[in-house]
């Protein structure tokens, strides 16, 4: 046995030995003249370029089989100028020769530097690298391509045939530059300073990777770097990778970076199993602009039909100083504390057609949402959604002026009216979306804890949303308001040329000074509320809607009171002011208590007909009718009032809503004074009149405070005061 081992190890050297004086003979009588010279004519044939050396070819043979060469390059195509298409600064490539006769690959360090390569397309739409394509594409008379064969399922890991046995020393790309100049649209782009290093390769064994590089481009214009570092962690065969310790930092400047300077980092691991052809990221952080997200996201079915289920968190930031970081422009809201605090987070489940967001919480300054949401079907998207939200403020977040009662469309401002009065005629809105609108397929319900819109304050709001072949409805509708109970149902119906809408609304126990208190700044009118509506109209602009606006309402308001003024003649305030120790005059004089005051009204054409509205107080009573023109903003009522000790008061209230004339009627009011005073003194009679006039002045001037207009009372044409 010893003599075989003996003689099979000085077979061994002898082996050796030969191979390293045969390296040593080829190395003397190789010719590299003629191996540039053959390489070159071979480049020329097949591509049509030219191949040029600028320096040495040096060959090594043993123990290491290589090349290294300097300063090599590939001609441009005619028409792109002189420089060359590609250049290389330096290559040094070997190969341990001994391991290759037994069928394994050591590659030691392998050395790209200076490499150049420039791209272009002309103004006419031709690369630089065309004709290359061209000439490789495969020849006329090739043989036809075969059927695509049946896909099969991979019962195991892709072989990777002399790759499984391939070792590299380490991989170095340095200094590389990469262009693209673009004749046709005038933009360049380029990678300068490539950068890219790399540890030893080895199967199934991690390497260590760093990239560094500069991006800049010209339109838009971007000056970046980038810097790159991780862990490559190839599974057995390559069937799994994965980069572990991601680092990666950019930093760009310019015209194409929102608010025109950025750093973004990003860091994790990425994983990619290519048997299960699936894809994950673990463990993601990405900042920028001063946010931080983290998440884990993974992709499965990814070469066929993907499917990505991700998890996402964003820390606490600021809207208002992203919106700024990014250059946009800065949102004004009334509440200047107003979108200063933000956090995310949700679960997202993704294919090529649909979106489901699940335990979804979002909070915006003292708000917070949650629920779920899908979108099913990319091009006639179906959403689905079940959200829910605490404490709403919304004025919060109108603009300033809106929210003060400033601007145009500010009550009291030219075109607008008074809170809760339709807009002026001619005061048109802007056309609705039809086709979107159409096209719409939605179905959800939204919860509010407590929500603030325009100063009126509601709980406990919850909303169904639909929307479904043209026909959108939000229904039901319901909410608590200032201690009564408010439930509606709007349906629009767009199917038409003329869009249709409607409106059921129904509300008890509102206590109404709580809303017109917050609503104006001032509780004009007390009492609870009870309200019961039914309209319907049509077009799409506002002018047309009220025009064609038809339905019928009841109203009832109990134990309440008109502020600000009295019904109270003066001769009879003055008799029990005689009479009343308790200053209980004085009190009444500041408003106007009533029992009840109730109406039916009818709504056709735009225009509101009363003709049961009643009143009923202590020494107290008042009936009246007559139509409101909302289109105009007009209105013509007549009611006649009865006061205790004074002959019934007829009078009329006649003008713009937003200024009313109440005006006594002189011929009615001499009836029933000649009927109340039939066989007393004249003198008493001018003392009626005086009296009645005195109680029209006071209703007057309360209608004229409620309504905020300044008209004087009128008794025909002459002014009733004093």
């Amino acid at each position: 046995m010893k003599p075989i081992v003996k003689y099979s190890a000085l077979a061994a050297g002898l082996a050796v030995a030969l191979l390293a004086v045969a390296a040593i003979i080829l190395v003397s009588v190789v010719d590299t003249g003629f191996i540039k010279a053959e390489a070159a004519k071979a480049v020329r044939e097949r591509t049509g370029r030219e191949l040029t050396f600028g320096g040495d070819m040096r060959l090594s043979f043993f123990p290491w089989l290589g090349v290294e060469m300097d300063r090599v390059a590939l001609s441009n195509a005619p028409g792109f100028g002189e420089a060359p298409m590609a250049e290389l600064g330096e290559v040094d490539v070997k190969v341990r020769l001994l391991p290759l006769l037994s069928g394994q690959v050591q590659v030691g360090d392998v050395l790209v530097r200076g490499l150049v390569l420039r791209l272009a397309r002309d103004a006419s739409g031709r690369a630089s690298f065309d004709d290359i394509r061209e000439r490789l594409a495969a020849p006329e008379g090739a043989a036809p391509a075969q059927p695509a064969a049946e896909p099969r399922t991979p019962e195991g890991p892709p072989a990777l045939g002399i790759l499984g046995a391939l070792e590299v020393g380490a991989l170095r790309l340095a200094d590389a530059t990469l262009t693209w100049d673009d004749q046709q649209s005038g933009a360049r782009y380029a990678v300068t300073g490539l950068d890219l290093s790399t540890g030893p390769l080895a199967p199934s064994q991690p390497l260590d990777l760093t990239l560094k590089a500069a991006l800049s481009a010209s339109d838009p214009a971007l000056d970046a770097t980038l810097d790159l570092k991780g862990r490559l962690d190839p599974g057995p065969d390559f069937a799994t990778v994965a980069l572990r310790g991601l680092a990666l930092t950019l930093d760009a400047t310019g015209q194409a970076v929102p608010g025109g300077a950025a750093r973004i980092t990003l860091g994790g691991e990425l994983l990619a199993d290519l048997a299960a052809d699936t894809f994950a990221a673990r463990g993601l952080t990405l900042t920028a602009y001063g946010l931080k997200a983290a998440g884990e996201a993974t992709v499965a079915h990814a070469s066929t039909a993907p499917a990505l289920d991700a998890v996402l968190t964003l820390d606490t930031f600021n809207p208002k100083a992203l919106m700024a970081a990014l250059g946009l422009d800065p949102v004004a809201t009334a509440d200047p504390a107003a979108l200063t605090s933000a956090a995310l987070a949700v679960r997202a489940k993704a294919t090529r057609d649909t979106l489901a967001l699940s335990d979804l919480r979002l909070n915006v300054d003292d708000t917070s949402l949650s629920g779920q949401a899908a979108v099913n079907g990319f091009t006639r998207p179906a959403l689905r959604f079940t959200l829910a939200a605490t404490a709403l403020d919304a004025d919060r977040y109108m603009p300033p002026a809106q929210a003060q009662g400033g601007g145009k469309d500010a009550p009291g401002a030219p075109g607008a009216g008074t809170p809760g009065t339709p807009a002026p005629a001619g005061q048109d809105g802007s056309g609705l979306p039809k086709e979107q609108l159409r096209a719409l397929d939605v179905n959800g319900t939204l919860d509010v804890a407590a929500l603030t819109v325009s100063k009126v304050r509601m709980n406990d709001v919850h909303l169904t949303v639909t929307a479904k072949d043209g026909v959108l409805r939000v229904s039901p509708l319901s909410a608590g308001l200032y201690g009564g109970q408010l439930k509606a149902g709007l349906t629009a119906d767009v199917r038409g040329q003329e869009p249709r809408t409607s409106l059921d609304l129904g509300l008890a126990g509102m206590a109404l000074g709580g809303l017109l208190a917050d609503l104006t700044g001032q509780d004009k009118v007390t009492g609870t509320t009870a309200l019961d509506l039914t309209l319907a109209a049509t077009g799409e602009q506002w002018k047309t809607m009220v025009r064609s606006l038809s339905g019928k309402g009841a109203l009832a308001l109990t134990d309440g009171a008109f502020k600000g003024f009295q019904i109270i003649p003066e001769a009879v305030r003055a008799q029990a002011a005689a009479s009343d120790p308790q200053r209980r005059v004085e009190k009444a004089e500041r408003q106007q208590r009533f029992k009840d005051i109730s109406a039916t009204f009818a709504i056709a054409k735009g225009v509101l007909t009363t003709g049961d509205t009643a009143l009923s107080a202590d020494n107290l009573k008042g009936l009246g009718k007559g139509a409101v023109d909302l289109a105009a903003g007009t209105i013509d009522y007549k009611a006649v009032v009865d006061v205790t000790a004074v002959p019934r008061i007829p009078f009329t209230v006649r003008g713009p809503l937003t200024d009313p004339s109440v005006s006594l009627d002189s011929a009615e009011f001499v009836k029933g004074l000649a009927q109340g005073v039939l066989g007393l003194p004249g003198k008493a009679g001018q003392g009626v009149i005086d009296t009645g006039k005195g109680a029209l002045e006071g209703l007057g001037s309360g209608l004229r405070n409620l309504l905020g207009g300044s008209r004087n009372a009128k008794d025909g044409q002459e002014n009733s005061q004093p």
